[in-house]
């Protein structure tokens, strides 16, 4: 062999290496999905401030059928009134199966009235292989602040 031919088979080589390793691995690829208490994580980040990328997250059932671009013009500006934010939680509860899931939260929120403290439970529906958020129960509500 000489060196051109060489030169091109270790060419090849990196080129194929390179091209394997750019390959996720199975595990790796499954990873990707996350978990229905990870949507609500998501979600709980999301939402209301990136409305458009919350909204990825959502059922159209939660959006009433509405598309997505659709629910963010419709809730956006009432968001913004409200001074609506999560400010932390803590999952409580996660009950799933192969296609329902129920993640139960514990959160505080600032609204334009004050802080609030509440249990929101919300129902997930595998579709197209990802966890989105089909519903939401809020179980307790009470206002613990008030704004000035």
């Amino acid at each position: 062999m000489n060196r051109n031919q060489l030169e091109r088979i270790l060419a090849v080589w990196v080129v194929v290496v390179g091209l394997l390793l750019s390959v996720p691995c199975a595990s790796e690829a499954e990873s990707v999905t996350l978990t229905p208490a990870q949507v609500i994580v998501q979600w709980l980040e999301w939402y209301p401030q990136d409305l458009p990328n919350a909204a990825k997250l959502t059922t159209p059932s939660l959006r009433e059928g509405l598309s997505q671009k659709q629910w963010v013009e419709k809730n956006e500006t009432l968001l913004k009134d409200l001074q609506f934010k999560y400010l932390e939680w803590k999952i409580l509860e996660e009950e799933t199966n192969d296609v329902n899931a129920f993640v139960t939260m514990n959160v505080r929120l600032y609204l334009v009235i004050g802080e609030v403290r509440q249990v929101e439970t919300y129902r997930l529906k595998k579709m197209e292989g990802s966890w989105l958020i089909d519903g939401q129960e809020i179980e307790e509500d009470r206002v613990i602040g008030r704004t000035v």
